[in-house]
């Protein structure tokens, strides 16, 4: 194989190396992702509420969500993309670690009534607003 014709391999594979891996950074930092709005699971007595939240770029998506939730309810916050950090939901002092993959669910009775912040702890930035009624 002659001098060029290396050359040309070389070049042609780092191109398609550099393509494959920004196809790969943008699938997994898509900003059009949209957290879900909460939805109550009717079961027999108090309801089951879950909601989720989704970070990029160091904000929630769809800003801060306001939540609200009967006394006695069971909640579900559903995180995602949020490696490394934690949620901290005041008041109640829960916390929950998120790891490397930045996934979790924080599930607890809501027995407490007010208004309480949910934030991401290390990064002190707040994500929702849980009003217990």
């Amino acid at each position: 194989m002659s001098r060029r014709a290396r050359w040309l391999l070389v070049i042609v594979a780092a191109a398609v190396a550099f393509f494959v891996a920004l196809f790969v950074l943008l699938q997994s930092s898509d900003p059009t992702v949209t957290a879900s709005t909460p939805t109550p699971v009717t079961t027999a007595g108090p309801e089951t509420v879950g909601f989720e939240i989704v970070v990029f770029d160091g904000k929630p998506v769809d800003g801060i969500q306001r939540i609200s939730v009967a006394k006695g309810d069971t909640v579900q916050i559903e995180v995602s993309r949020i490696p490394g950090d934690e949620i901290h939901l005041h008041g109640y002092d829960k916390t929950l670690e998120l790891g490397a993959d930045g996934t979790g669910t924080l599930t607890f009775e809501a027995t407490l009534q007010g208004v309480f912040e949910v934030e991401l702890e290390r990064a002190g930035i707040q994500v929702a607003e849980l009003t217990v009624r």
